[in-house]
This record gives C-alpha cells, sequence and structure tokens, in this order.
C-alpha cells in the first residue's frame, strides 16, 4: 500500500511559487530574480500612493498660481448708471435677487470711458 501525499496549503505553494520557501536547492539567479520582485512590489506598493499625493499637490500649486495670475490681472472699477435700475418685474424676480440690467458708464485705469448694460441693484443710481 502507497500513502496519498497530501495537497500543501496555499501559502506554502505561493511561498514556494514567489521563490520565499527557504530552498537551499534554489539557484543564486532565482534568489536574486525572488528579491527583485519583492523589491519591485515594495516600491510599488509604497510609491503609487506617494506619487499621487505628489500629483495632487502639485495640482493644486499649480492651479492657486493660476488663480493668483487671473486675480492679479483683473481690477475693479466703478461704474455710473445712466438712467435707474429698473424695479423686479415678477415676484420670483423681487425674493430671489433684486438684480436688474441697466445701462451704465465705465472707465478702467489708462483707457477710455465704455458705455453698455450691467448688472445692477433695483432702483439704485449707481453700481460696482
Amino acid at each position: 500500500m502507497s500513502a496519498i501525499l497530501a495537497r500543501p496549503p496555499r501559502t506554502t505553494r505561493l511561498a514556494r511559487t514567489l521563490g520565499l520557501d527557504g530552498n537551499l536547492l534554489r539557484r543564486a539567479t532565482g534568489r536574486a530574480k525572488t528579491w527583485i520582485r519583492v523589491g519591485l512590489l515594495a516600491a510599488f506598493l509604497a510609491g503609487g500612493p506617494l506619487a499621487a499625493i505628489g500629483a495632487g499637490h502639485w495640482m493644486y500649486h499649480a492651479e492657486t498660481a493660476e488663480a493668483r495670475a487671473q486675480a492679479a490681472d483683473r481690477h475693479s472699477t466703478r461704474a455710473v448708471l445712466l438712467e435707474p435700475a429698473p424695479p423686479p418685474v415678477t415676484m420670483a424676480a423681487a425674493r430671489g435677487g433684486d438684480q436688474a440690467q441697466a445701462l451704465a458708464r465705465r472707465q478702467c485705469p489708462g483707457a477710455a470711458p465704455r458705455t453698455g448694460e450691467l448688472l445692477a441693484a433695483s432702483g439704485s443710481r449707481w453700481c460696482r
């Protein structure tokens, strides 16, 4: 009668497959390949989140720098209404916001005055 060998547990099979079973008869190139695999796995598992965090920080700083550049490019100026802003027409407009289109003149520093329609508070004589 011959004995039937039992199948080794999964962890043992996985250790053998990866070359982590401590087999003294394994070739030196096999052991080196195993350590290279372990090192690459560790590098990818540690480097992936670090790369994502670094990309997030880079994107945040790039966007804030762009927002600062755009804010520096813009400037506020005062406009004078040429006619009073009309009152709200409907109840929904009266409840939601009290702004209306009105004809106004504005002048930016170093530029010619411009005339056009702007949003202004209903009933006011000037806007920002």
